[in-house]
């Protein structure tokens, strides 16, 4: 097994290897092929996996499965599906957006299209599958894409710059972005892909819990000083102070939360160089800020397992005052309350004003046969009726794609202004280090210390 394919799920691995053969006529038709147990041995496997590849290619009417003879190549193979479309499942988990692309594929007479889910989240196995991909049959072809994946994939060569496509076609123009989100799909100079939706972290909070608090709603010049006493006294005990009546504050457990606080404070997580710089002053200022906030008993937080929903459910029901969430919590949440009892802001701010950035979009991949059809296909995709049905639904950021004409809420588009993605590093293991590392520190609810940033500043940069 070489290096760049060791990651890929076995079972895909070894299933792509021989539709491949078979494709190329190495492994001709009528061909009896090995056991399932010889074919475990050759590729040092478990005979499950072996049988699965084996009803894999059975489902693709690739081989057929004669009982007492064995599986041979079928005599007649079906035509081969040439593009793909790949949705990553940590990007598009969603089953509306595969029925969407169906949807797409049936209505613009795309026959021989077919979409390619690759089940993972992770930077490395997706890199590792795109540079296999490049030379297998089941190339990647369109790709979805977030404001992570991209400068990781695009400083590997493995996407296909778009600017010639968009400035030539008569379909897409510039202009149906908002430029933040061209910029923020675009690395050293050229686009690489195409913004689809878009969330920028904002402050939500329940008007009618602040008036019943007798407290003025929230303005835009709020600080941080101000965030902490507020969620102070918007937070309600029983008597005994056992137990938390009504919640001050509501944080998406992500680094897309705590990220704002780090750039707001001038400070930075990666130097220019790549090195992690976690413990310098503003970094360092803005965590500990965020550790002391996080750490109150009346902050709520998302875990890992709730609901998505789970934060805008307890607002919904008088139960949290304030959020610090994103667009999907503001749809889940204008679903069951009152849009005019729904309060949107920026973030609090301290030095300069910034927020995270979340977006999603499509990219082409570099070794694609035919980069001009899957353009096209880019131009189906973002003109089909059906695109401001499916960012309606609450699982679903906002609309990258006329998000005026598409009922963005107006301080979400404000907010592009000064937003920016989160992490753009092009190192996959800095990103997954870091936000482990923050991720175990909040989730214990600890203080940050300049000891602790300094242990773990040098624990990232001695691993990188």
């Amino acid at each position: 097994m070489t290096p760049e394919n060791k990651r890929i799920p076995c079972t895909k691995r070894i299933a792509g290897e021989l539709e491949q053969k078979i494709r190329d006529g190495i492994l001709r038709t009528g061909t009896k092929l090995p056991s399932v147990r010889e074919l475990a041995e050759t590729y040092h496997t478990c005979t499950s996996v072996c049988l699965s590849v084996y009803r894999a290619l059975e489902k693709k009417q690739l081989v057929q499965r004669e009982p007492g003879r064995g599986t041979f190549v079928c005599r007649s193979l079906p035509p081969e599906v040439k593009e793909y479309v790949t949705s990553w499942n940590g990007i598009y988990p969603h089953a509306k957006m595969s029925a969407f692309l169906d949807r797409v594929f049936a209505d613009n007479g795309l026959e021989h299209w077919r979409q390619n889910p690759f089940y993972t989240d992770q930077y490395s196995e997706s890199i590792d599958y795109l540079e296999f991909s490049g030379k297998a049959m089941s190339h990647p072809g369109t790709l979805a894409m977030d404001e992570g994946l991209l400068p990781v994939f695009a400083d590997r060569d493995l996407l296909y710059p778009l600017d010639d496509f968009l400035d030539r076609s008569r379909v897409l123009r510039r202009t149906d972005f908002p430029e933040k989100l061209l910029k923020t799909f675009s690395y050293r100079g050229k686009l690489y892909a195409l913004p689809f939706l878009f969330s920028p972290v904002m402050l939500i909070y329940h008007k009618r819990l602040f008036r019943e608090c007798g407290m003025p709603e929230p303005l835009a010049d709020w600080t941080w000083e101000e965030l902490y006493r507020n969620t102070e006294l918007l937070t309600r005990s029983s008597d005994d102070g056992k137990h938390i009546l009504q919640y001050g504050l509501g944080i998406l457990f992500t680094f897309n939360s705590y990220i704002p606080f780090i750039i707001q404070n001038g400070g930075e997580l990666f130097d220019a160089n790549g090195n992690c710089v976690l413990s310098s002053r503003n970094a360092f200022e803005a965590l500990h800020f965020f550790s002391e906030l996080f750490a109150l008993p009346g902050v709520c937080s998302h875990k890992f397992g709730d609901p998505r929903s789970a934060l805008a459910d307890l607002m919904a029901n008088d139960l949290m005052a304030m959020m610090i969430g994103d667009a999907v919590d503001y749809q889940y949440l204008t679903r069951k309350l009152p849009p005019d009892q729904v309060g949107i802001l920026p973030l609090p701010a301290r030095r300069l004003r910034s927020t995270s950035l979340s977006a999603h979009g499509w990219a082409i991949h570099r070794n694609c046969r035919n980069p001009e059809a899957h353009f096209r296909f880019l131009e189906h995709l973002y003109t089909s009726p059906g695109l401001g049905e499916l960012c309606r639904h609450p699982d679903f950021p906002f609309p990258a794609f006329h998000p005026e004409d598409n009922g963005v809420p107006e301080p979400f588009l404000e907010a592009l202004e000064y937003a920016r993605p989160a992490l753009t590093s092009p190192s996959p293991t800095a990103v997954k280090m870091l936000c482990e590392t923050v991720s175990t520190l909040l989730g214990h609810k600890m203080i940050l210390t300049p000891e602790k940033a300094k242990s773990f500043e040098t624990k990232i940069n001695i691993s990188l």
